[in-house]
């Protein structure tokens, strides 16, 4: 994933003063003043900042309850914008973490996402203006087409970089960007490791012996269980972005999104909460496994430093003893993982810490909730 930009919500009155409102939950996808209707001759005011060395063109999403709106950058243009209807699960999470945080659960759920475009100069800042569209003229901010697959595979991409995915088991199959031409098999799925609980020897205190616990991580030993081999497929087209509607099981959901003008898959997932009705603790991952030659190694980021050559059951400084073929081979991540082989790189960068490895060649897998 990218680094968002920073924007800052404010509602344009009609005196000098203006009421600045920052998002501050919009992590659970809550934030009343741009979810509140706006009113007539009024502006919600969107000021987009960018921290970064560099010119940024990126997309911003926020909430709102209508579906008749423009957005127009300071100097009057009009916008391209693009709604997407929010889904269930994204309500559910929000009423729950509102909840938790506010203590009272909110009066109404948005209905939709508004996306549209922004442009931002290197430690600058923008304008941008959603206001009511004009009762004369059209609103052509029509809503995302959702379209159920009709063939057998289903290729989504506004652009070059295009994701093909199973229309029967509504798996992805495929990556290709027609640009770069690069081409490359590969298999998306959930699964859980078995969590260890421990040996039954008390007098063994090292941390092979122990449970997997918070700041352990070791499966029982048993193959991971793969969560499911049919996913119920949606996908959403649009002028701006494509998304791609994954429930993997009831508590694992995940939105695919390709933007118009990336080479990149934004990938966001829910997942929880995890069940442990019958007494087995889970480690759930996502395994990337593609037809890549990798020859054991990958590469990893750590506190900041550069990416780190890792070799599967090796260690450069001295002689290892595999005891722990899967949690041995795990690496914090604070930036990314890749491998790469004489054709291709597969690359997944991540927004928050994780931990990752490339338990068999072409495969990369992170743990993304324990």
């Amino acid at each position: 994933m990218t680094n968002n930009l920073s924007f800052h919500i404010f509602l344009k009155p009609s005196f000098l003063f203006q009421i600045i409102s920052f998002c501050q939950l919009l992590n659970i996808s809550y934030c009343p003043p741009i979810e509140e209707d706006i009113p007539e001759g009024k502006s919600l005011v969107i000021v987009a900042y960018n921290p970064l060395g560099w010119p940024r063109v990126d997309i911003v999403k926020i909430m709102v309850n209508d579906v008749n709106l423009v957005v127009k950058d300071s100097s009057g243009n009009t916008i391209k914008a693009q709604y997407v209807s929010l889904d269930n699960v994204t309500k559910n999470l929000r009423n729950f973490y509102a909840q938790a945080y506010l203590g009272q659960s909110p009066k109404q759920a948005p209905k939709y996402w508004l996306h549209f475009q922004v442009s931002v100069l290197s430690l600058g800042w923008n304008t941008y203006f959603v206001s009511k569209a004009s009762s004369t003229g059209k609103n052509r901010n029509l809503l995302s087409k959702i379209k159920n697959p009709q063939n057998d595979t289903i290729e989504v991409g506004p652009r070059d970089l295009k994701l093909t995915f199973s229309s029967t088991s509504g798996q992805l199959k495929q990556i290709y960007n027609s640009k770069t031409e690069v081409d490359v098999l590969i298999q998306q799925s959930y699964l859980w490791y078995g969590s260890s609980i421990g040996d039954s020897d008390s007098q063994v205190s090292t941390s092979c012996a122990m449970a997997s616990r918070a700041y352990i991580f070791r499966p029982s030993g048993a193959p991971p269980t793969i969560v499911s081999r049919s996913v119920p497929l949606k996908v959403i087209r649009g002028a701006l972005v494509d998304e791609i509607h994954q429930e993997f099981n009831s508590w694992i959901y995940q939105v695919t999104r390709l933007y118009k003008d990336k080479e990149h898959a934004e990938v966001e997932f829910t997942i929880g909460p995890i069940p442990i009705d019958d007494g087995v603790g889970k480690e759930v991952i996502t395994r990337l496994a593609t037809n890549m030659e990798t020859n054991k190694v990958f590469y990893t980021n750590s506190n900041g430093r550069d990416f780190l050559k890792r070799v599967r059951d090796y260690r450069e400084d001295w002689s290892l003893s595999v005891t722990q073929p899967v949690a041995g081979n795990y690496y914090p991540l604070n930036l990314g993982i890749f491998m790469a082989d004489k054709k291709s790189e597969l690359s997944v960068l991540v927004d928050c810490a994780a931990g990752g490895a490339s338990i068999a060649d072409g495969q990369l897998e992170l743990m993304l909730h324990r």
